[in-house]
């Protein structure tokens, strides 16, 4: 039987042997009484919480639909923890495949902006087209999302900077995807669970940082690599002579994707020489802002909105956008990305995107006219096709 992950501490399990933690209800049996609260260093310790946390006892049980019994109170639960770190699992999460999707970049890249604007995608002009229904696996995600969301839509501000793992190690935040049946059968829809996982860019500077996301990276099903232009000496300098803002100075995109590369490598048992078969996507953010930086004579058609996908991702509408910024970053940086990932990874791809759609009009502020955001979910869609999730109309020559 295939393991489940776990989308907190993303070890690996048999979901037909995960434990139950009794809720300490009341049963209505003459003479029961509720479980008492126990101690749970495990969960306190994931939760970092040092003063402790007290739940309900933990008991194991054969695994059915439905509730189960506790041996001590006869009350019912359904409710199931990780046996490693005693985490509490989403209502169903055991019974429905997982893509882990690890979003990796600088902090200025705008990360946590990207993966708001992505799931209203997803939830609204891509999820029609796709006809497709996106939603929170947990209450900790849907609020987290809710006040990303109410922060960029509603007050026109942008979200903080992700915190690096050495102050605070955020989790994931899960989603579940349904999307309908193939074409021309009759399976029911089908669904997978999307564990977006957010690294700062610090956490990926140094080899002992990216450690404290070793068991993350290691369980991704698919990376995202969301690289500033900005953050190009040859970009910054032709933006910033146009008047442009920039951002401050941070890791370069390769220097990232090649650490990303050793901490699989390790975690994972791969010789030097083998390339790592995880699929990658490359998304070129802030593409609305790189005007100044085009070649002579070149004009960036990355400005225009994607195909519809209803019908399935087009081929060569990605084959179009790979081959143009794989121009420019042989234009801005002689190729050096591309070489770093031909080395390290088998399949690879490069995007890119825009989450505003425009420049802010200030710092932390959205930009004067809303968000219109370009291409954001191209990238997603790419790794769900490559997992037989999303279709992929038929290449034309």
């Amino acid at each position: 039987m295939a393991k489940m992950v776990c989308p907190y501490c993303f070890s690996g399990t048999d979901p037909a042997t995960l434990p139950y933690r009794c809720l300490m209800n009341t049963v209505g049996i003459a003479g029961s009484q509720p479980c008492a609260p126990v101690p749970d260093p495990r969960q306190a310790a994931a939760l970092h919480r040092p003063g402790g946390i007290h739940s309900g006892p933990i008991f194991t049980a054969k695994a059915r639909r439905g509730a189960v019994e506790c041996p001590d109170c006869r009350g019912h639960t359904t409710q199931r923890l990780c046996p490693e770190c005693h985490r509490d699992l989403p209502a169903d999460y055991s019974g429905q495949g997982t893509k882990v999707i690890a979003l990796v970049g600088p902090k200025s890249a705008g990360k946590s902006t990207y993966i708001t604007v992505l799931v209203h995608e997803l939830r609204t002009r891509i999820g029609e087209q796709l006809g497709s229904a996106l939603s929170p696996m947990d209450d900790a995600s849907s609020d987290r999302y809710d006040d990303m969301h109410r922060m960029m839509y509603v007050k026109d501000a942008l979200p903080a900077t992700t915190r690096p793992a050495a102050v605070e190690l955020t989790d994931p935040l899960l989603f579940r995807l349904g999307l309908p049946g193939r074409r021309g059968s009759r399976r029911r829809s089908r669904h997978v669970v999307l564990a977006f996982f957010d690294a700062a860019g610090e956490d990926l500077q140094t080899e002992a940082a990216t450690q404290r996301y070793a068991r993350y990276l290691s369980a991704a099903d698919g990376i995202l690599l969301l690289c500033d232009p900005l953050q190009l000496p040859v970009v910054r300098d032709l933006v910033g002579a146009a008047g442009g803002d920039l951002p401050p100075e941070e890791t370069a995109p390769d220097r990232i994707a090649a650490q990303s590369a050793r901490t699989l490598r390790a975690q994972r048992g791969l010789p030097t020489r083998k390339r790592i078969s995880v699929p990658l996507a490359v998304a070129l953010s802030k593409v609305d802002a790189l005007d100044a930086a085009l070649p002579a004579g070149h004009r960036l058609s990355l400005h225009e909105p994607g195909p519809p996908v209803g019908e399935g991702i087009d081929p060569n509408d990605l084959a179009m956008v790979h081959d143009e910024v794989s121009a420019l970053m042989t234009h801005w940086q002689q190729g050096a990305l591309a070489r770093q990932l031909d080395t390290d990874f088998e399949d690879w791809r490069y995007f890119a995107v825009s989450a505003l759609g425009d420049t802010p009009q200030g710092p932390g502020r959205a930009p004067a006219h809303g968000i219109h955001p370009l291409r954001v979910a191209d990238p997603l869609l790419w790794l769900l096709a490559r997992f037989g999730l999303v279709p992929v109309r038929r290449k034309v020559r």
